[in-house]
């Protein structure tokens, strides 16, 4: 079997700056070692008793008017919760610059949300 590795990518960068933000956003709620990250695909912990694995799932997946008011647009980010306290979260490469951003404001939404309780 060959292996092809792609040289750095606007799409690796935009990978980066997720993992960057959602380090930066997450603080006691959820840890990524940005170092091991080697793909688009990363599996992190929801270590906050506040919220479930699931729960905080469920909260990137749904849009509220709440929501839509205080980010100026309702966003919707897909992860899965695969085990334990295990979140997986997949970039696809059409994922752009822009997403990503967005994305990054709905996890700071959501742990704004968590905080407050």
């Amino acid at each position: 079997m060959t292996h092809h590795y792609c040289p750095i990518t606007l799409q690796s960068l935009i990978w980066q700056i997720l993992f960057t933000g959602v380090q930066a956003f997450s603080s006691s709620i959820c840890d990524i070692d940005i170092n091991a990250v080697e793909t688009n695909i990363i599996m992190f912990p929801i270590n906050d008793p506040r919220i479930s694995p699931k729960e905080f799932c469920d909260k990137m997946a749904e849009v509220t008017d709440e929501e839509v008011t205080a980010m100026g647009c309702g966003v919707q980010v897909l992860l899965h919760h695969v085990y334990d306290c295990k979140v997986r979260a997949v970039w696809h490469l059409d994922v752009s610059e822009e997403d990503t951003d967005l994305a990054l404001r709905k996890l700071q939404y959501v742990i704004e949300k968590v905080n407050q309780k």
